[in-house]
């Protein structure tokens, strides 16, 4: 009685897919993509609030994408504060979705 036949149980244990270096992530990093959003915003609408209200940003007129929306003629300080505040809030659920990831 020296060896055991391997079973469907035993075969079945051999097929399982063993954990590589990812092992528990997904491979969509929705967490860094969400920060990259977040900041993009929220400079996006910090720089649009500075231009908007100062004006002393001129050269930087042209990087600032509100500027160009025309049918936000007029609105560009309005639209800078919900853009920076999107942004603001992207950055939170990234650190929400940081934290339910670590948490699993």
């Amino acid at each position: 009685m020296g060896t055991a036949t391997p079973t469907k149980v035993d075969a079945a244990r051999d097929l399982r897919p063993t954990p590589g270096p990812s092992a528990g992530r997904d491979d969509f990093p929705m967490k860094e993509v969400l920060k990259v959003l977040g900041w993009l915003l929220l400079l996006q609408g910090v720089g649009g609030l500075v231009n908007g209200l100062l004006g002393w940003w001129r050269w930087a007129e042209n990087l600032i994408v509100v500027n160009h929306l025309a049918f936000l003629d007029g609105y560009e300080v309005f639209a800078s504060i919900v853009t920076g505040v999107l942004g603001f809030v992207l950055l939170a659920v990234a650190e929400s979705v940081g934290r339910a990831e670590a948490d699993e």
